[in-house]
């Protein structure tokens, strides 16, 4: 039964024009920022391996948070034109059907995250060439671009939890994308002026954010470490999905 939903997932991941243009233009931009960053290594002066891997990690944000946003269109496009009925209809437990589209959503992201990092961290490393030392080995180079790939399966699961809850397209996207940029700052300056400034390293995505360093363990003293704001990050995604995911089980498709 897993099987069956797993590729009919598959299928509809697909099968969207949206849910290809979004990947490609996430990809793409962080090959060519790196890519051109790389050309011009005489101005930026790179140093060595972490430089490059922080720059490609920077700007896979943009990539991992619009992989984020094909998960809510991949879910919310199914409640918004009615495609869960039949969905449900084949497959009565609900969990299936829903676990199945989890790990649809998550594997691509984790492989097209992976590709992408691999990617540019060999182009990028290429295009520096003798001009610059560059190692995988470089001040935990190697663990930080893992790291930003373990993140864009989090914002997947993110994603999908969001447009279970909420399940409107807009609403879900924007508190994906809106809430770690506006909303939590709003909240850390909020948090200060009532000298309440030990709470601010639990807001949810700053917390998530720690994960980046995940292998290396640093991290400044005032925030989680990044194992722990990664573990913390993990409960509060998972959470959500779980809630979420009740909310589709109890509910009329």
């Amino acid at each position: 039964m897993f099987a069956g939903a797993f590729r009919a997932e598959w299928i509809k991941l697909t099968t969207l024009r949206s849910h290809w243009v979004l990947p490609i233009v996430g990809v793409g931009f962080c090959w060519l920022v790196v890519f051109l960053t790389a050309n011009a290594a005489d101005e930026f002066d790179f140093v060595d391996g972490r430089e490059l891997s922080e720059l490609i990690v920077g700007v896979s944000i943009v990539t991992v948070m619009l992989l984020g946003v094909v998960s809510v269109l991949a879910t919310t496009g199914e409640i918004t034109y009615n495609t869960f009925r039949p969905t449900f209809a084949a497959t009565p437990n609900r969990w299936v059907s829903l676990g199945a589209k989890l790990l649809v959503v998550t594997i691509t992201t984790l492989v097209l995250t992976a590709t992408t990092v691999a990617v540019a961290w060999l182009g990028g490393s290429s295009i520096l060439g003798d001009d610059q030392s560059v190692s995988l080995s470089d001040r935990g180079a190697q663990g930080q671009l893992i790291s930003i790939v373990l993140l864009g399966g989090l914002l997947t699961v993110l994603g999908m939890a969001l447009a279970m809850l909420m399940r409107n397209s807009a609403a879900a996207i924007a508190v994906l994308l809106l809430w770690p940029f506006v909303v939590e700052s709003l909240l850390a300056g909020f948090l200060s002026i009532l000298d309440m400034q030990g709470l601010v390293k639990f807001l949810p995505y700053l917390a998530g954010f720690q994960i980046i360093d995940l292998f290396n363990e640093s991290g400044e003293d005032d925030l989680l470490s990044p194992t722990a704001g990664g573990a913390y990050f993990t409960a509060v995604v998972f959470g959500l999905w779980v809630l979420g995911a009740l909310r589709t089980d109890r509910r009329d498709a």
